[in-house]
């Protein structure tokens, strides 16, 4: 027999044997290889990038302020289990390969073809879940592996060819690396997704607890635990998809869809996001509330004490809002109810005064660059839709990128 049938005769042996995991590996090459491809020839990526139908960490343009996983928001939960078919190069990709073959070979045999693949299909997305909470773009099957790692524990302890195969020093280095994963993590030595790693190890070990240790004993509890752990998992990814706790994801929909109500939202979880805060006052300005607006600046700088740019706006809105003694009087009322104790020194930063002498000196100001005439628009955010997404690089908040160390992350994933 020659070589290149006897490889043949292996790899359709392989196929035959494993195929789930067969078809694993090849999604993650086909992937990785796009990824090389609109890597060297950027010309030819789209909007995604070059990471197809990974998770993009993205931010509106016109509102930098507003960043996320935009996609996922929008419903795309199917983009978390792509994220991880996608890995950072290719020793990444060979390493999980590698683990993928050892690990796969004694599961799926053991699970049948579809109940190993449902167990994949809930490895992948569990393992990226914690990353998209932290907001951290992720990419790798290593979660993956730990699932199946912990699966393969339970299994050992009722099944003796598991057993006997799944060797102890397979389960000493999966511990250790592991364990030697969380401070590399830490350091900022390896971008790691530890949080994927101990999700995995988790998820692996109650699905086989449940499921080979339980069910045999108590079918019923078994398969009402099973069942429960998946819709706990599922909930989990519909509250990802729809952050409310998040002012990030409110300001999102203010913009997107057009509903400049919800910035309120964003606030209240968000107070420092700036953004938010001139959305609001530009609204009750349109809505010709200038009373509204000026309480709106006042709490606004009252959550953001270092903002220079709100106390431009309370200044440049008290001076062109109020215009008569009673209305500068009431709005000096406003900001009394507003800091309390602290009125006169928010008065003497901004450069007013509630001492005797006339209202219409309170206010010493240079001359804005914007026309006085009108209060359209004066807090410099535009009025139209954006409508534009574009990934960024999450390096201020992730280990550094350098794409000549193969351990660098890339725009700032994790592996």
């Amino acid at each position: 027999m020659s070589m290149r049938s006897s490889i043949w005769f292996r790899l359709v042996l392989g196929f035959r044997r494993l195929p789930v995991s067969w078809l694993l590996l090849l999604a993650c090459a086909l992937l990785h290889s796009s990824y090389i491809y609109l890597s060297l020839f950027p010309a030819e990526q789209g909007k995604e990038g070059a990471r197809l139908g990974a998770l993009h960490s993205l931010r509106l343009v016109d509102y930098p302020e507003i960043e996320g996983f935009f996609e996922l928001w929008k419903g795309q939960w199917w983009r978390l289990p792509i994220s991880s078919l996608h890995h950072g190069d290719l020793v990444h990709l060979l390493c999980n390969a590698a683990g993928l073959w050892i690990l796969g070979a004694m599961l799926e045999p053991r699970l049948g073809r579809i109940r190993y693949l449902l167990f994949v299909a809930g490895g992948l997305i569990v393992s990226l879940a914690p990353e998209v909470v932290v907001d951290q773009p992720a990419i790798g099957i290593s979660g993956l592996l730990y699932a199946m790692f912990g699966l393969l524990l339970v299994l050992r302890t009722c099944d003796e060819r598991i057993r006997e195969r799944f060797h102890p020093s397979l389960i000493m280095w999966g511990f250790v690396w592991l364990f030697l994963c969380v401070p590399l993590g830490w350091l900022g030595i390896m971008p790691i997704a530890n949080g994927g790693h101990l999700c995995g190890i988790v998820y692996g070990a109650l699905v086989g607890w449940l499921s080979f240790v339980l069910i045999p004993r108590h079918r019923v509890v078994g398969w009402v635990g099973l069942v429960a752990v998946h819709a706990g998992i599922w909930i989990g990814i519909s509250a990802l998809m729809a952050p409310t706790w998040s002012g990030r994801y409110w300001g999102w929909r203010a913009v997107t869809e057009n509903r400049p109500e919800l910035w309120l939202q964003a606030v209240e979880r968000d107070p420092r996001m700036v953004t938010g805060w001139k959305a609001l006052i530009q609204s009750k300005i349109d809505e010709h509330d200038l009373s509204g607006a000026w309480k709106t600046a006042l709490e606004a700088t009252l959550a953001n004490r270092s903002s220079t740019e709100i106390d431009d706006i309370v200044r440049a809105l008290f001076r062109d809002g109020f215009v008569s003694a009673s209305e500068r009087e009431s709005a000096l009322e406003t900001l009394r109810s507003v800091f309390g104790d602290e009125s006169d020194a928010w008065l003497n930063r901004f450069h007013l005064t509630s001492g005797q002498k006339p209202l219409q000196n309170l206010v010493d100001l240079p001359s804005l660059d914007a026309p006085t005439s009108g209060l359209d628009d004066f807090v410099g955010l535009t009025l139209r839709f954006p409508g534009i997404t574009q990934p960024f690089d999450a390096t201020p908040r992730h280990p550094g990128v350098d794409p000549e160390d193969p351990n660098s992350a890339r725009f700032g994933e994790v592996l």
